[in-house]
Order: structure tokens, then C-alpha cells, then sequence
């Protein structure tokens, strides 16, 4: 009955009872909206760190960074970035 009511947008039907009440209770869930997510997981960020970090470097390396001597910035995935708590250090993008 609930699916030909709601068609394709039914995910779920529940029936509840009330034990005091004695009434079952039907409920449906239903998908209103579908947008994609962009996942930013992977997503190439740079960051800039002052030259004395020396150790924060070598954890840079072994996480897989690239250091852009040209830019003066170290690239890497955000990911990285979050694992090493950098992500206030991140270089925004012009244009």
C-alpha cells in the first residue's frame, strides 16, 4: 500500500504499537532531496611553514608532501594536512 502511495521515494516503512494505547502507528521515510557530495578528502591543498620547523618537515616528507620551491609552499592532500593539524596553515587559492 505505502509503496504505491510514495512510489520511488520510499526507503522505509515502520509499524509501531503502543502497548498502553493499543494503536499501531505506521510511519514511512521518505527521500526529499539527492545532491551529490564532493568529497575534498583527496583534494591538493598547499601550506606554508616557517623554515625553523624542521621537525614538522621531516613529518611533511614522510607523509608524501612535495615541497614547491618556486611557490615556497609544501603540497600535499588535505588529508594530510588535517593528520598533521596544518589546516590553518593552508594557502588559500588566488583566482
Amino acid at each position: 500500500m505505502q509503496s504505491r502511495k510514495h512510489g520511488d521515494k520510499l526507503v522505509c516503512v515502520r509499524h509501531r504499537i503502543d502497548p498502553c494505547t493499543n494503536v499501531r502507528y505506521v510511519t514511512v521515510e521518505l527521500v526529499v532531496d539527492a545532491i551529490p557530495i564532493v568529497s575534498r578528502v583527496n583534494e591538493q591543498v598547499t601550506v606554508r611553514i616557517g623554515p625553523s620547523q624542521k621537525t614538522l618537515r621531516a613529518d611533511l616528507l614522510a607523509f608524501g608532501a612535495r615541497w614547491d620551491n618556486k611557490a615556497k609552499v609544501w603540497r600535499m592532500p588535505r588529508s594530510v594536512a588535517r593528520t598533521l593539524r596544518l589546516l590553518r596553515h593552508i594557502v588559500p587559492r588566488s583566482g
